[in-house]
């Protein structure tokens, strides 16, 4: 076999392409003649043009050109199975096919093509493959051979019985096998009751409900007597409740108070309320007269307090003052204080003059209480200790204890001059009590310590207690130390060559030892923490790790401390923001509030921040308004129009319309609480009133006159009370007798 390098088919319905070699031009397949003109070809009985060439929707464009196999493809293939001709690089013989890019040989079990097997054919026993075609030589049993194939034979069956090909043989027609095997009259739709005829048919006698007897055969349902309708595969009477099919209930049909059923379709006599009879059917009302509106299916007559929709009151917009309803549009012709008219609306005042900022709609000055928006107060500011409002920010001319100036603003301080340490936002001078950082004391803090010096942020002893000497900058244990020896609180001495520190005391021993032994009882004990440098000297130091102790060259050494401590100077200091995980590792953190550092498990943690910042993985943020205190409590005050945070305080600056500023929040306006907190709206502000309310914009106003008072605009002024008296033209109080007025006259109740 011979490899196929590379393919590109071409389906071609026409037989005779030749194989042979290319021209410099390249090969047609198949061969140009007078019927291909130079840029088409007719392949597989579909024009191929040069852009495109489909074939049962499959596109054969990419290698074929004007109809000619393109140059680099030597040879015209053909694939009978497929009926496929094929421009290749290298083609199969003709007893061969390809199969994974390589030629496969013609066989039984693959002819043609590779899954082309002769044996999987219907009655096949043996036979051969020729020109890419199973001929058949030999068939099974109850097969025959018929031109090349294997034919089924057929088998004449006695009357009554049917031909049962898998059993080859003739089988009896019943009900569960009427004219074919499995064919079962039972599972008919609607069979009740029947026979199989002679000639294998099924032949009904009677039916299930819902399905009637034609033919010998049972038809479902299709139709119903006038007034009945089919349901469960009977007839049901059509009804108010089932009218036309069962279920449709008419009295459920939007808009439907009243009517029949006739001839299965729901036909109203009257709507509800919101609905007209139109066409038979009830329809909502779509449409009102001008100045009108539909509410609860009615139309409603447009007014200041229902304008163009129910509910929509002009006087709760934000603004309004005074206006008209028109064409269904709040119209104002006059606004509220803090705002202005514009294209017919009342709007809010968005700009004030320098030094002043916007609160509760008006302009308000800029102060050091309201600086740049009301509340804003300087000093709430971290560290404030004096200055002025400039241009709506606070600029500090003075700071309190532990801040400093910089600029216009108060910053905590975070270094000290030397010989001082931070404590509580100021610089604390080091002493012995106070050495490095508050509170640490080098009498406690500092191993045999009896007296000496803070230097550099570091205890310095210069004498000890007894059973240490001074060694250098520190007190150890000179019990047994051959190199610090002495127990007096003294300078230690260093025993010679040929001298052993016993008891403090430098003395000629005649027993030499090694560097990690000692004498005792005249000969030499390793040194252990039990006996090191001496016997019987256990070292032993308070909150160590059993783990973290050694003896090395005779002294007792720490290396490892209990947990909130760490090693320094051979002991184990606690923990603290000022030593924390080791000495000297202070903790600071910019912004950080009084007493909001600490120290836990050896890493320094961040807990509080001054007023104006929140904590953000263990640093000082600035407060926002998504962030104000601590990290994600937005600021959402309810009914605020502008908000602000100020010194961890979520702060509303001025409220939505129908709200008041209150306790750093919006109250809503009422006849209590009127434009401020406390601020009553009564009948005691308009004489001869009624009812009064307090409008959105917070201002109290007239609602109706008392009895005997008629209003004209915003007053009540007193009428007469019978129809033999008037009130005077000049709005006057009192009512007179007609015709002509003498004297005074009283008004009459």
């Amino acid at each position: 076999m011979r490899k196929i390098i590379g393919l590109c088919i071409a389906v071609l319905a026409i037989s005779g392409c030749s194989l042979g070699d290319v021209t410099e031009k390249g090969a047609t397949c198949p061969p140009k003649d007078a019927e291909h003109e130079a840029g088409l070809g007719i392949i597989g009985g579909v024009e191929c043009s040069e852009t495109e060439c489909l074939v049962n929707d499959v596109d054969y464009t990419t290698n074929i050109q004007y109809g000619y196999c393109p140059v680099e493809f030597s040879q015209c293939g053909y694939d009978s199975a497929k009926d496929v001709y094929y421009c290749a690089k290298i083609a199969c013989e003709e007893d061969e096919h390809i199969y994974e890019d390589e030629c496969e040989p013609d066989t039984i079990r693959h002819c043609g093509s590779h899954e082309h097997d002769c044996k999987q054919l219907s009655g096949w026993k043996s036979g051969k493959c020729e020109d890419k075609q199973c001929v058949a030589e030999k068939c099974v049993e109850g097969y025959e051979v018929f031109k090349g194939k294997c034919k089924a034979q057929k088998i004449n069956c006695e009357e009554g019985e049917h031909y049962y090909s898998e059993g080859s043989k003739c089988e009896k027609n019943t009900l569960e096998n009427c004219g074919s095997h499995g064919n079962d009259c039972t599972n008919l739709s609607g069979w009740d009751d029947g026979v199989c005829s002679t000639d294998g048919g099924c032949i009904a006698i009677a039916c299930t409900t819902g399905y009637e007897l034609k033919n010998g055969k049972c038809e479902a349902l299709t139709g119903c007597p006038e007034n009945q309708h089919l349901y469960s595969g009977a007839c049901e009477e059509d009804s108010l409740e089932n009218c036309g099919s069962h279920g449709t209930d008419c009295s459920k049909l939007s808009g439907w108070q009243s009517g029949n059923c006739v001839d299965g379709k729901c036909v109203p006599s009257a709507c509800e309320t919101g609905y007209a009879l139109n066409n038979g059917k009830c329809e909502a009302l779509t449409e009102c007269p001008d100045d009108q509106h539909l509410f609860a299916g009615n139309c409603e007559p447009n007014d200041l307090e229902n304008c163009g929709s129910h509910g929509t009151d002009c006087s709760k917009l934000s603004g309004w003052k005074a206006g008209d309803c028109t064409q269904g549009n709040c119209i104002p012709s006059e606004c509220d204080a803090g705002y202005e008219l514009r294209d017919s609306k009342c709007e809010a005042l968005v700009d004030c003059p320098t030094d002043q900022h916007l609160y509760a709609g008006s302009c308000e000055p800029d102060s050091i209480q309201n600086c740049g928006a009301h509340a804003n107060d300087c000093t709430l500011v971290a560290g404030w200790g004096g200055g002025e409002c400039v241009r709506g920010n606070c600029s500090a001319s003075a700071c309190l204890t532990g801040y400093e100036l910089r600029g216009d603003k108060c910053e905590a301080l975070t270094e000290c001059p030397a010989g001082q340490h931070l404590y509580s936002g100021y610089c604390e001078q080091d002493s012995v009590s106070h050495c490095g950082a508050h509170g640490k004391d080098c009498s406690t803090s500092t191993e045999g310590w009896k007296g000496g010096n803070c230097v550099n942020m570091t205890c310095v002893p210069t004498s000890c207690k007894n059973g240490y000497c001074l060694d250098g900058n520190r007190c150890v244990n000179g019990e047994a130390n051959d190199n610090a020896c002495g127990v007096s609180g003294g300078v230690c001495q260093k025993c010679g060559g040929d001298q052993s520190c016993k008891s403090g005391s430098c003395s000629i021993v005649t027993v030499k030892c090694g560097q990690n032994e000692h004498v005792y009882n005249s000969i030499c004990e390793a040194d252990t923490l039990a006996n090191c440098g001496s016997h019987g000297n256990q070292c032993s130091f308070a909150n160590a790790l059993d783990s973290g102790l050694k003896c090395e060259s005779g002294m007792c050494m720490v290396t490892e401390c209990k947990s909130g401590y760490h090693v320094y100077n051979n002991a184990c200091e606690a923990d603290s923001v000022s030593n924390c995980g080791s000495h000297g590792k202070e903790c600071k953190f910019d912004n950080a509030a009084d007493g909001g550092v600490t120290c836990e498990s050896k890493q320094c943690k961040l807990n509080k921040c001054t007023a104006n910042y929140y904590v953000l993985n263990n640093v000082c943020k600035p407060n926002d308004l998504n962030n104000c205190g601590s990290y994600g409590r937005a600021c959402d005050i309810l009914h605020a129009a502008v908000q602000k945070c100020t010194a961890g305080n979520c702060i509303a600056t001025s409220c939505e319309s129908g709200y008041h500023l209150y306790d750093k929040a919006c109250e809503k306006n009422d006849n209590t609480n009127c434009g401020s907190h406390g601020k009553g709206c009564t009948t005691a502000s308009f004489e001869n009133s009624a009812t009064v309310q307090c409008s959105t914009s917070g201002a109290c106003e007239l609602k109706s006159c008392a009895r005997y008072a008629k209003r004209v605009g915003n007053v009540c002024n007193k009428v007469c009370a019978t129809t033999d008296t008037y009130c005077p033209s000049d709005g006057g109080s009192m009512c007179c007798k007609k015709p002509t007025c003498t004297g005074q006259c009283l008004m009459l109740e």
